[in-house]
């Protein structure tokens, strides 16, 4: 009797990982393909300080454009970037977060506007605003990444 009970919650735990398997992977296949360029882009902007960004929205050519410094072309520079700040934000910063004020999305573009609260490591309050205004291409990738407004 206990070999039977002990068989059978092993395949029960078996069941249960391959359904979560399953699940996790149908999840990971529809944020890039079913959801909307403003879903994914939510994702990349509250999860920036945990976990590397998600690139597939982006098309080869993006360039990135902001108020202070010239502008940044190519998928791969973009990238270098980004994954840089994240780096840069692990060395400097504790306890920070970033909130989405709102959200816009048209057939053309998305507008977001964030801010980032935190601490640097030295217990010095930061806070930071922006607007990022993406542009999407025919093939509604984004081209073009504008971010504005920054304190």
């Amino acid at each position: 009797i206990f070999q039977t009970i002990f068989i059978f919650k092993i395949k029960t735990i078996f069941r249960f990982l391959l359904f979560l398997f399953y699940t996790l992977s149908i999840n990971s296949f529809n944020i890039n393909t079913e959801y909307s360029k403003t879903s994914i882009l939510k994702y990349n902007y509250q999860n920036f300080f945990k976990q590397p960004i998600e690139y597939n929205p982006y098309s080869d050519d993006i360039v990135l454009q902001t108020d202070f410094s010239p502008p940044i072309k190519g998928k791969e520079q973009y990238k270098f970037i980004f994954n840089s700040l994240q780096n840069f934000s692990k060395l400097v910063f504790t306890k920070e977060k970033i909130s989405i004020l709102s959200t816009r999305e048209t057939s053309e573009e998305v507008e977001i506007i964030w801010k980032i609260n935190g601490f640097t490591k030295g217990l010095l309050p930061i806070h930071i605003e922006g607007v990022s205004i993406y542009e999407k291409n025919t093939k509604d990738l984004l081209k073009s990444h504008k971010i504005s407004n920054s304190l």
